[in-house]
């Protein structure tokens, strides 16, 4: 009996697996779905309707009207037919007649999807007295395959249902008791916020004026926009600290702690008395100490003396001083031992001159001269320069008479520099001798001259 039941069950497997497999993905049904962009409207509200065909295998054709329901009114040429769906579909036309408010797609087809495919777009406006579930319908559907046969469809036009609402009376909305939404930042004001004081549910926000929170300078920022001081030899650096914001305080700060850079002893440096080492970067000093000669010798030139210290400076530098000369040795410095100065050849105690003197002039420098033994002639001592006195030597060069058709003058000249000055001499009408005026003096005088005839004029113009 088991040995019948097995054989059985093997004979029914194999006439399965001798089936075509095509037909296990034939689609001998679709259906057409009509979905909307909202599912609650209200009056004068525009609903955006999609026509789309679901799974399908070898469409070669379709054809479907829509009709409007009561509730809501076709917008004119708002239907459309989907961007390309006649390349899409492989059919000769696929065309929307307005008039009979029809879609059809004929030709040479043969379209498969295993997803929905959008067919046509198309609105409608919700009437003014509309309540309740409205959906426009889709009818007069003939889907058709390569075979010519038609295709099984049904609708689902449940995402295509619009339930309408009439608006409720407007209210005239008034918000009192607004409170703070808790948003303010340090860099702006927050909002508050108020209910509808009538309850309908309405809401206002509005900025929340004077809200902004301070800065809050806790952050340990160190950029060179924060740094107050930088770090010394001796201090660390410091800087300001920040806000969350990016706000720098200018008053609060904080010590970056271990920055300091300690002193560089690296300069060596020293004055007439002493030498010590210096920090190159502020003036810290250290091992200061006096000069001392560092050889035990004393240098010395024609006119002084003096010591080198261990660090090179010369200290201690003195002129000759102390011995006498002679008219045949020079003085001996007591302190170096170097002869130095002159030998005083002139013991003479007679009488003195002065030679090589010259005397200022208006623009250059005189001599008072140098100081010679008349017995021997040896100098004694040296001038001084004269400082010039800047004061003219003028002497008369050239002279010319005045005659009454013409001023005369008198040209000077200074004999140190050459510098001139001019005279004018004009000539007396009442003697017909010459008058020496100067420039200004001319001028008062020709001035009073004019006055006087034009005032004897104005009197003899009164006397007609």
């Amino acid at each position: 009996m088991k040995k019948v039941i097995t054989t059985l069950v093997l004979s029914v497997f194999l006439l399965i697996s001798l089936i075509p497999m095509s037909t296990a993905f034939a689609a001998e049904s679709t259906n057409i779905v009509l979905s909307a962009d909202k599912t609650t409207a209200y009056p004068d509200d525009v609903i955006n309707f999609t026509v789309s065909i679901g799974a399908v295998e070898h469409l070669m054709g379709a054809e479907f009207m829509v009709t409007i329901p009561a509730g809501m009114t076709y917008v004119a040429g708002s239907a459309a037919v989907a961007d390309g769906l006649k390349t899409t579909l492989g059919c000769a036309s696929a065309d929307w007649t307005e008039s009979t408010m029809k879609f059809s797609a004929y030709g040479d087809g043969d379209y498969s999807s295993q997803s929905n495919t959008k067919i046509l777009t198309f609105s409608c406006k919700i009437d003014a007295n509309a309540v309740g579930m409205i959906v426009p319908q889709l009818t007069d559907i003939v889907l058709s395959n390569t075979d010519y046969e038609e295709i099984e469809t049904s609708v689902n036009d449940n995402a295509g249902i619009v339930t309408v609402e009439q608006r409720e009376e407007e209210c005239n909305h008034v918000f009192t008791n607004y409170v703070s939404d808790n948003n303010a930042t340090c860099t702006a004001d927050g909002t508050k916020t108020a209910y509808c004081d009538n309850g309908c549910g309405e809401k206002k926000t509005i900025a929340d004026e004077g809200s902004k929170l301070a800065h809050t300078f806790n952050k340990e920022v160190k950029n060179a926009n924060t740094i107050k001081s930088a770090a010394t030899c001796t201090e660390d650096a410091v800087y300001f600290l920040s806000c969350d914001c990016g706000t720098v305080s200018t008053s609060a700060v904080f010590a970056d702690a271990d920055t300091a850079l300690g002193h560089d002893m690296t300069v060596e440096k020293a004055d007439a008395e002493s030498h010590w080492t210096q920090c190159s970067r502020c003036e810290e000093i250290t091992g200061k100490a006096a000069h001392t000669d560092a050889d035990g010798i004393i240098e010395a030139d024609a006119s002084a003396h003096w010591y080198t210290c261990s660090c090179g400076t010369v200290f201690g530098k003195a002129a000759h001083s102390g011995g006498t000369a002679t008219e045949t040795e020079k003085a001996i410095c007591e302190t170096c031992g170097t002869a130095y100065g002159t030998i005083d050849s002139c013991t003479h105690d007679g009488a003195k001159e002065v030679r090589n003197a010259v005397a200022a002039t208006c623009s250059k420098d005189g001599y008072s001269g140098d100081t010679y033994c008349k017995e021997c002639g040896i100098l004694l001592s040296e001038g001084k320069v004269i400082k010039s006195t800047g004061k003219h030597s003028y002497k008369l060069v050239k002279y010319e008479e005045a005659t009454p058709d013409k001023n005369g003058y008198k040209l000077y000249e200074c004999a140190d520099c050459g510098a001139t000055k001019e005279e004018t001499i004009f000539y007396s009408i009442n003697t017909g001798v010459e008058d020496l005026l100067t420039p200004a003096a001319a001028v008062i005088l020709l001035s009073g001259a004019v006055f006087f005839c034009s005032n004897k004029l104005r009197k003899k113009e009164e006397n007609i």
